[in-house]
């Protein structure tokens, strides 16, 4: 198990996997992939937070944190989405990749909120 952080050679599979994670959970089909890639190329996004699992070389999991206005009046970074390969689901990765990423922003001194969607 390796966790680095996100490459642009990694954004088609990161897509695809984040699409098939999220296919059909919280409605039908799925949108996640597409905020992730839309994300990437807005200024609220934070591309030091934006990390990969692996397992034997291949993506099994994503993670990524962007900045949010929270009720007009704060600006703070959140969490989201994580993305878990479905076969890797429940096995503890998306909480190793959760606790890394978390302790990463911690130590470069930045709190994260907790929102949840769906």
């Amino acid at each position: 198990m390796e966790i680095r952080l996100e490459q642009e050679k990694d954004y088609f599979d990161v897509e695809n996997l984040i699409r098939e994670s999220f296919w059909n959970v919280y409605h039908p089909g799925a949108s996640e992939h597409f905020i992730v890639h839309n994300l990437r190329n807005d200024n609220c996004f934070i591309k030091d937070l934006a990390y990969v699992i692996e397992e034997d070389g291949k993506i099994i999991g994503h993670i990524n944190y962007s900045m949010a206005n929270l009720n007009n009046s704060m600006i703070a970074p959140l969490l989201g989405p994580v993305a878990i390969d479905r076969q890797y689901q429940n096995k503890g990765y998306g909480y190793k990749l959760i606790e890394y990423t978390l302790k990463l922003a911690e130590k470069n001194g930045i709190s994260i909120y907790f929102c949840h969607w769906g």
